[in-house]
């Protein structure tokens, strides 16, 4: 239940995201479509793990990561 909860946020996240959306296409073009799809499934298990330990919005955590904020505050999030 929970993988095909995160397939079904991927999706949605690909289309409004534009980088995680970049970042893959990035491992598509190296490593194909379907492990990409895993790679950035992984990757948000970590972003939600993060927005709920640290209970910080997805909008505040991308925010922190484009304002150039501190090295630190970038890995809370991501």
């Amino acid at each position: 239940m929970a993988r095909w909860l995160l397939a079904q946020v991927t999706h949605k996240v690909l289309r409004k995201d534009a980088r995680l959306r970049e970042w893959f296409k990035r491992i598509r073009r190296r490593r194909g479509s379907t492990i990409a799809r895993v790679a950035v499934m992984r990757k948000l298990a970590t972003i939600i793990w993060h927005m709920l330990s640290k209970r910080k919005t997805y909008a505040e955590c991308r925010a922190l990561a484009e304002a150039g904020a501190k090295e630190k505050e970038k890995q809370e999030c991501t």
